[in-house]
């Protein structure tokens, strides 16, 4: 079993990550305070410092990155986007918005989820039928932003639905990742490559 030290301060950069790492059954975990830093004991002490790179590491143990490229694309790019508006909201921290104006800063990645739940009809953004890394990663930051601005999401029924899941109720920790559409897809067209 690999045993990990986590230690960090900033528990708006960790939620998804923890929760990731609760689900990698072969890890043992210990936290501490302090600056961001993720210990991987049994691979010779090595350490991740970026609080992304971290997270990316645990979707890979817990199996919520898909392997299928495409599949995977589409994820990596959800990440992605709460990364961006991560430091949209930071800058707006910084400069002191007001709650509204915090608001205004998310709405447009807010309206963007909304029409990928919407079209997709989906459980889990991408149009996937099982959580992944990406669903991890939001509902942990929706959360956040409910608590700070708690009308964010007034307007966005999808959205708020989503944001009462639970990812690891609908997570599935095998090899074969997340299915969606695609998988279907190829069985239609005579296979995959």
């Amino acid at each position: 079993m690999t045993s990990v030290v986590l230690t960090y301060d900033a528990t708006d950069e960790v939620d998804a990550l923890m929760m990731t790492l609760s689900y990698c059954e072969e890890l043992a975990i210990e936290t501490r305070e302090g600056s961001f830093r993720l210990v991987l004991e049994k691979e010779d002490g090595e350490i991740i410092e970026n609080p992304h790179t971290a997270f990316l590491y645990a979707s890979r143990l817990a199996h919520t990155l898909p392997s299928n490229a495409l599949q995977f694309a589409r994820v990596h790019a959800w990440i992605e986007e709460e990364r961006a508006m991560l430091q949209d909201w930071d800058h707006a921290k910084r400069a002191h918005f007001s709650g509204a104006a915090m608001a205004r800063v998310v709405l447009p990645v807010l309206h963007r989820l909304e029409a990928d739940l919407s079209e997709t009809q989906a459980r889990w953004l991408g149009g996937f039928e099982v959580s992944t890394a990406a669903d991890f990663c939001w509902i942990a930051r929706l959360k956040l932003l409910r608590d700070c601005t708690p009308n964010v999401l007034q307007r966005l029924p999808k959205l708020r639905a989503y944001a009462t899941r639970d990812p690891s109720k609908d997570y599935r920790d095998e090899d074969s990742d997340a299915s969606s559409e695609d998988e279907a897809d190829d069985e239609a067209d005579g296979g995959g490559a």
